[in-house]
């Protein structure tokens, strides 16, 4: 995916013509890259402070937003150790870039319009899926999907710190899932996250 950064010919301070392009073209894309990077800052800052993001980066024993006892992390099933914020951290971190091209001219609007790569759907599903990080899931399931559209079993999920209630089922060490219901009343409740942080990527600063 890519976002576009439009530049008129004042922000440059030049004057775009036959003597000054080559000088314009080389301000304008510093200039891009600047912006770009801003972008980039702000959209990264979000998402690290997201409390959905803070909480699973908490790990197993976090304090949770559950209408239960317990966390996302170790609800979603997550394996102890597993770092699956860090694992997406890296990829966003390192998919926001300005693409290395000149800008393109519009005589008309006296503009100069660059591209920035953004992050690209699929590839976020292939790294938040839950078989990068359990043996128990097939391929396809999005932890990132799960957050935002809904996680069935919480009237059935168990938390606990203590290894002897969960049994050695438990793959983050402090939930599982019980086979009768627990929490009649409990349902999990979809929330905005990651799809909605990356709009700000097409946000004027």
């Amino acid at each position: 995916m890519q976002g576009k950064i439009i530049l008129n010919v004042a922000q440059i301070r030049d004057k775009i013509d036959r003597f000054s392009y080559p000088k314009a073209q080389s301000i304008g894309k510093e200039k891009a890259r600047i912006i770009t990077n801003t972008h980039k800052e702000r959209f990264l800052n979000k998402f690290q402070s997201h409390d959905i993001t803070e909480e699973i980066n908490a790990g197993a024993s976090a304090t949770g937003s559950l209408q239960v006892n317990g966390n996302l992390f170790s609800f979603i099933g997550f394996e102890s150790g597993s770092q699956p914020i860090q694992d997406l951290y890296e990829y966003l971190q390192n998919s926001i870039k300005l693409i290395d091209l000149p800008g393109v001219y519009n005589a008309a609007t006296k503009t100069l319009t660059y591209k920035f790569t953004k992050p690209e759907p699929d590839r976020i599903k292939t790294i938040t899926d839950m078989a990068n990080y359990t043996d128990n899931w097939s391929h396809g399931k999005s932890w990132i999907s799960m957050v935002e559209h809904g996680i069935a079993g919480l009237n059935k999920y168990k938390y606990s710190d203590d290894p002897t209630v969960l049994g050695g089922d438990s793959r983050s060490g402090t939930g599982i899932q019980r086979r009768n219901v627990i929490h009649s009343s409990a349902n999990y409740v979809a929330k905005k996250y990651l799809t909605e942080l990356l709009k700000l990527l097409d946000k004027p600063l």
